[in-house]
């Protein structure tokens, strides 16, 4: 059974943000990143659970992938058949405040 994929404005716009700081500088590296992230989340949606959990939360578990230098959090539903796209970040970055 596929899954569904849901972002979160953050993670969407952390993406945006990403693929376009990069285009000013390599259009083409750019493009390969995003195509490598959206493939990567098309793989989640038919296997949530290959990733490594990161933390457990009342809603199900937050896992933890990496594509090139970004790390992607997604949150797989205790509930539900659904992934939830929370946060996409360079690797060098802090691990990231769930209270935020």
């Amino acid at each position: 059974m596929d899954y569904r994929s849901e972002w979160s404005t953050r993670a969407l716009s952390k993406l945006r943000s990403i693929i376009a700081r990069l285009s000013e500088r390599d259009p083409d590296a750019a493009q390969r990143l995003q195509v490598s992230i959206y493939e990567k989340i098309a793989f989640l949606r038919s296997f949530p659970f290959l990733a490594e959990v990161y933390q457990r939360v009342a809603e199900g578990e937050i896992r933890e992938t990496q594509v090139g230098s970004y790390r992607i959090f997604y949150l797989v539903s205790a509930s539900e058949p659904i992934i939830r796209i929370l946060r996409i970040q360079h690797v060098r970055m802090n691990d990231p405040d769930w209270g935020e």
